[in-house]
């Protein structure tokens, strides 16, 4: 909001009047609440100070002060029109027109005319006690024109002029995340809270900072405090309504939202935010009902098109939510999770032609997903293309960590190299370029690029992401891992943390990539891919209790429709010693994905271990092993089976080639077995 603190005492010095306004024995009546409104404007509770105003204007109509401080209140409010009408009011009573320039600027930019706001507030001839109002009109007006170096500009002066004011550095720190500065916007905000610790505007701004730079969980005393502040703002209250549900706090949630329908009972995004909540919980015909109640008032938001269509999906409307996904994904063509859900509804419908155009760009990432590599593995199944078709599902077999990289294609690297040279060093061209030249193998070209980007932005995290890509591709993890974390102490994301994990992975860093990992998840307890992260890594260790706890977690969020998940629980319930129920996990796994290497040898070697069916158990791992025959551990599965249903020779077999291979581990076992052979 627009100078709220220091045009206060302006507000008593317009016209130079200020001795006739000071003697309250010339308006004694209004005197006593047009004090308690500005008393209120200095704490920035406009809606207080609006309700105050009223009664000093109603004592003493013809007295100009409370008009022009209503004109201020309303307009720090949003609301134009009534901000005109009360500049009018006092112009009639004898203001001057200079003294209201500031006023009309703010009016004009809320009205929808930057254009002619920032010409209003650049008026040569405003008062040097308006001058900071109206360059924070002006700077937002350039904002609003999309004119951010024009913007900071403006800032810039104000905050030089006026260093104390928390207000400029709140609006200040609000450019600076437009312009992607996060480290900017940071510094900005915490100057702003330290200035005014009631700051409304800036406590607000680092709920959203300290959201992205720590997570969810580290926001929500930002938001908190900003209530406390203005405890009726409903904006403030709905970011944090949906923290809370982010952050796994449904309750707190629904309470907050509540709260909101409370003060305005048809607000749209409580009822959006209501409907979430419902579906999270699966009670789809309640979310579908609330979601009704918002109408078409939020129907651009890429969100509620999104609850939309999966309501459509759970209805079994694959077609209308087709249709939804198709117009959405027009517009983000790089939504990757806009992609999966699109490329499932395909999928559910056959039409295998659409599900492989829409999951492409995506399974022939380094870093695909298990499920969208099924998908498109049985889309080509359809298609009875068997050999595109056996190299997804072989991929979808194996759920470890691969290389981030960036979306895009590499089919218009040429187009973007010249747009590049045409323009050097412009983010716009340069960063789709890094991100071809990498996924094109390209990365020792794009180092250099990025690296330059780095040096330019350095409180940009995507600028450090680009140059930790590049590393990484270059198989330089030590130092890709050093640039993903300057990227992620700005900001914390899913796709930053997971990109710190994995370099410092490939660095050998287990330690370190263990501990952010373990951040990012107390940060962010809904997070699936981070726990599923968590799930291996206790599956790895061989902590079968944790790692049922993670993975049933995870099962519980996203469903039974992931065979690389059924597979790793299957895993872990043999190792807490439930043959039974890891049987069942394993079958499911493999009913999910039969062509899949993987979920055949599990469901194989557990048909093989709990000697219910050894028969079929072998015909599976041999099926493995066809797929991976310098497998060692599999061929001593193998062996195992054939030995299981008598078949000695071709067991003994197996082990010697088992035993042949140095990377075998089971020596002593393999030995033990050949035995008896």
């Amino acid at each position: 909001m627009i100078a709220r603190r220091p045009l206060i005492a302006l507000a008593l010095l317009v016209s130079g009047l200020a001795p006739a306004i000071a003697r309250e024995s010339d308006h004694p009546a209004a005197m006593a609440p047009y004090l308690a409104a500005t008393r209120h404007m200095a704490a920035t509770d406009f809606k207080t100070a609006r309700t105050e105003i009223l009664d000093a204007i109603k004592a003493e109509p013809g007295w100009f002060a409370p008009h022009l401080a209503q004109a201020q209140i309303l307009a720090e409010l949003g609301d134009g029109v009534g901000a005109r009408a009360a500049i009018d009011r006092a112009l009639a009573l004898g203001v001057k027109p200079i003294d209201v320039r500031h006023l009309q600027a703010h009016v004009l930019l809320l009205l929808g005319d930057p254009e002619k706001a920032v010409a209003e507030a650049s008026a040569v001839d405003i008062p040097a006690k308006f001058r900071p109002y109206a360059v924070r009109v002006k700077a937002r007006a350039f904002l609003a024109l999309g004119n951010l170096g024009a913007s900071a500009q403006e800032y810039q002066t104000l905050v030089a002029a006026t260093p104390k004011d928390s207000l400029a550095w709140s609006d200040f720190a609000r450019l600076r995340v437009y312009a992607g500065d996060l480290s900017g916007a940071i510094q900005a905000c915490r100057t702003a809270v330290e200035l005014n610790p009631r700051n409304h505007d800036a406590l607000t701004l680092m709920g959203e900072l300290v959201r992205g730079q720590f997570g969810l969980v580290a926001s929500i005393p930002w938001y908190e405090r900003a209530l406390e502040v203005e405890p009726g703002n409903t904006v403030t209250m709905l970011e944090l309504a949906a923290t809370y549900g982010d952050a796994g706090r449904a309750r707190d949630m629904l309470s907050m939202t509540r709260r909101v329908l409370a003060i305005d009972e048809k607000n749209a995004k409580a009822f959006y935010l209501q409907a979430v909540l419902a579906a999270r919980a699966g009670k789809y015909d309640l979310s579908r009902s609330l979601l009704n109640r918002v109408g078409d008032r939020l129907d651009t938001l890429a969100a509620v098109i999104l609850l939309k269509a999966v309501l459509e999906i759970k209805a079994g409307n694959e077609e209308l939510a087709i249709a939804q996904l198709r117009e959405l994904l027009l517009s983000q063509p790089d939504n990757l999770k806009l992609r999966r859900l699109l490329g499932a509804a395909l999928s559910r419908t056959g039409d295998a032609h659409g599900t492989i155009d829409v999951l492409k760009p995506i399974a022939d990432r380094a870093d695909a997903d298990s499920y969208t590599l099924t998908l498109i593995g049985r889309a080509f199944e359809k298609l009875d293309d068997r050999k595109a078709a056996a190299v997804y599902l072989d991929r979808a077999a194996f759920p470890v960590p691969r290389d981030p990289v960036p979306f895009g294609s590499v089919d218009d690297i040429g187009l973007v190299e010249r747009a590049n040279a045409d323009n050097p060093g412009n983010a716009k061209t340069a960063v789709p370029l890094i991100s071809r030249l990498i996924l094109a193998g390209r990365a020792g070209d794009a180092l250099p690029v990025a690296q330059a980007m780095q040096k330019q932005n350095p409180g940009v995290p995507a600028a450090h992401v680009l140059v930790g890509d590049a590393l990484l591709a270059l198989d330089r993890p030590k130092e890709a891992a050093a640039a993903y974390q300057l990227a992620a102490d700005l900001q914390f994301s899913e796709s930053n943390a997971l990109r710190l994990i994995e370099a410092l992975r490939r660095s050998g860093e287990n330690g370190r990539a263990l501990q952010a990992l373990a951040l990012f998840i107390q940060q962010n307890p809904r997070n699936v891919p981070a726990q599923r992260l968590l799930g291996d890594h206790f599956l790895a260790s061989q902590d079968w209790t944790r790692a049922i706890d993670v993975l049933e977690l995870v099962r519980r969020r996203i469903g039974n429709r992931d065979a690389s998940l059924l597979n790793s629980l299957a895993w872990a319930w043999l190792g807490k010693g439930d043959q039974e129920r890891a049987l069942i996990f394993a079958k499911a796994a493999y009913d999910l994905s039969p062509a899949n290497p993987a979920t055949a040898n599990t469901y194989g070697w557990f048909l093989v271990k709990s000697k219910q069916d050894a028969r079929t158990g072998t015909l599976l791992l041999e099926k493995s092993v066809a797929s991976q025959p310098n497998h060692p551990g599999l061929r001593f599965q193998l062996a195992q089976g054939y030995a299981a249903i008598g078949q000695k020779a071709k067991a003994k077999v197996e082990v010697q080639k088992a035993l042949a291979n140095p990377d075998f581990g089971d020596v002593d076992k393999a030995k033990k077995l050949l035995a008896t052979l």
